[in-house]
């Protein structure tokens, strides 16, 4: 198990240490916040990025294959009543000239089921505690 702990800093702002680095989230402007850090929302379509990012450097790591200069951009659609992420797209750049398109297949199959993309695709246990 996992613990942090999001204390707040500011009127709409909150902050956690995550391994000696220090997260911020505050309420986006568009809501009356402060903005200029990622959302919750964005926050999740960030981790998801970063999830398959990773999982493709140790995909390809494992297999002897060199990566640099890789980029992911990721496209968050967010649906209404209630506010939610409705589709992320995540878009690799740098990797069609590091391998064939039969390794490429197989290094999608290993990014599109990630900890974090499975966790999406899992519902999770959500519980909430006031002490």
């Amino acid at each position: 198990m996992a613990t942090f702990v999001w204390k707040q800093t500011g009127p709409e702002t909150f902050e956690v240490d995550v391994h000696g680095v220090k997260l911020t989230s505050a309420l986006p402007a568009t809501y009356g916040g402060p903005g200029g850090t990622p959302s919750p929302t964005e926050m999740l379509s960030l981790s998801l990025a970063s999830c398959k990012a990773l999982t493709a450097i140790f995909w390809a790591h494992r297999r002897g294959i060199p990566l640099s200069g890789i980029e992911v951009r990721v496209e968050s659609e967010y649906a209404s009543n209630p506010r939610r992420v409705r589709s992320i797209k995540t878009t690799f750049r740098g990797l069609r000239e590091a391998m064939d398109d039969a390794t490429l297949a197989q290094l999608q199959e290993a990014v599109d089921h990630c900890p974090v993309a499975e966790t999406l695709r899992d519902t999770p246990a959500i519980e909430t505690v006031f002490e």
